[in-house]
């Protein structure tokens, strides 16, 4: 009797032909992302990865709809799976078709449109389908929020309950920042932004996503400023995180320490994806194919990753 084969997990991202370009009206346009392509699969830890300044973070952005500058997203199509199995598509379905370009009449003022329309489009969604973890997560906390005001914030967002006494408020918060390493919790639920670390405060980002319970966690450089056991504290949390079913989008311009959860490895360069592969084969055999994949992971130091 032959076995039934087990249905791939659903995709919670899904990026086509994703185009996205800068500049100025009446200046030049820069074309940063050309036709990247890629799904992140519920239970997926997929790794996005590539020198800086080769449009990964433009991708992240794009894929959040906090892409700033002008134009924005001039091709392609970003797609989120709601929490109800629906499919929402971001950008229009023309521009799969037929990408904007400086000839199209009115090409600034339609891709302002378009972004205008794409951060309406996802805005139900944030928090409860998408949750984003920047590379200067300082700047991304209000300035005028507690740590703790912060966590409710971001359960609220995620259509989470929160409890309506302060002491069980407190007890929860102070669970979320344990487990993204904090090991005196209660000190830091009072503090504002402008008191962290740079460390702490890509921690306290972490415990607003674990506090909305987000099905996909989009994490630009997400060890950066913190020091080796936290950065593997923060490995082992996104494993466990994987695991219990939510996808995970590494942003990063190396693979020392998240070579051994990934599950999908996107290599990027100048605006391009030249190699997908699953990580077991990317990291061991056959190995890279592409000739810049092949530099990127000779260059890499796996000693943070034990």
């Amino acid at each position: 009797m032959t076995a039934t084969p087990t249905p791939a997990p659903a995709a919670l991202l899904t990026v086509r032909d994703l185009r996205i370009a800068f500049g100025a009206p009446g200046g030049a346009v820069t074309n940063v992302v050309d036709g990247v392509s890629f799904e992140v699969r519920a239970g997926e830890v997929a790794c996005l990865v590539g020198q800086s300044g080769c449009g990964k973070t433009a991708t992240a952005r794009a894929v959040l709809a906090v892409l700033d500058g002008t134009p924005g997203v001039i091709g392609g199509q970003v797609s989120h799976q709601s929490p109800e199995g629906h499919r929402v598509d971001l950008y229009p379905e023309a521009l799969a078709a037929a990408p904007l370009s400086p000839a199209t009449p009115r090409f600034f003022a339609r891709a302002a449109r378009i972004r205008r329309e794409a951060e309406a489009r996802f805005a139900p969604l944030r928090g409860r389908s998408a949750f984003a973890i920047f590379q200067n997560s300082q700047t991304a906390l209000s300035p005028f929020a507690s740590v703790g005001l912060a966590l409710d914030r971001a359960a609220a967002l995620g259509g989470r309950s929160v409890p309506t006494d302060r002491a069980s408020r407190r007890a929860r918060n102070e669970g979320l920042l344990a487990a993204v390493g904090f090991e005196h919790p209660a000190r830091f639920l009072d503090k504002l932004p402008s008191e962290l670390s740079g460390g702490e405060a890509k921690r306290v980002a972490l415990a607003q996503a674990l506090a909305a319970d987000a099905r996909l966690i989009v994490a630009d450089e997400p060890t950066t400023g913190l020091d080796p056991t936290l950065r593997v504290v923060l490995r082992d949390l996104f494993v466990q995180l994987a695991s219990q079913g939510r996808a995970i989008l590494l942003i990063t311009h190396g693979l020392g320490l998240f070579h051994r959860l990934a599950h999908t490895v996107h290599v990027m360069q100048a605006g391009r994806i030249v190699e997908s592969a699953a990580a077991a084969a990317f990291f061991g055999d056959p190995g890279p194919t592409h000739a810049y994949s092949r530099r990127l992971l000779a260059a890499e130091a796996f000693v943070e990753a034990p």
